[in-house]
């Protein structure tokens, strides 16, 4: 593995767990729908990382590899029409 690829995998492990650790930290003061979809996108996107650095070392599940990537965006745009629907209701 080069140097490059060492520097990326790690800055994307470290922003990827920092990301999920703030996650965590929000989760527990809100228990807003939206919120808490949010939090569980960043954590996918963590988990998803993990298991890509996972791949990187010769360990992988097929089937992980095919749903692990869509999940975060799942839950991201879940959380983006519980808003829009939130948005759309105050204003009538």
């Amino acid at each position: 593995m080069e140097t490059g690829e060492v520097i990326l995998i790690a800055g994307r492990l470290l922003f990827s767990a920092l990301a999920a650790f703030f996650a965590i930290m929000v989760w527990g003061k809100t228990r807003d729908p939206a919120w808490m979809l949010a939090v569980l996108g960043v954590l996918a996107l963590y988990a998803e990382t993990l298991y890509a650095v996972l791949g990187l070392a010769g360990i992988s599940v097929p089937v992980l590899s095919i749903i692990l990537p869509n999940v975060p965006p799942f839950f991201f745009i879940t959380a983006f029409i519980v808003l829009v629907k939130r948005h759309h209701e105050r204003e009538k």
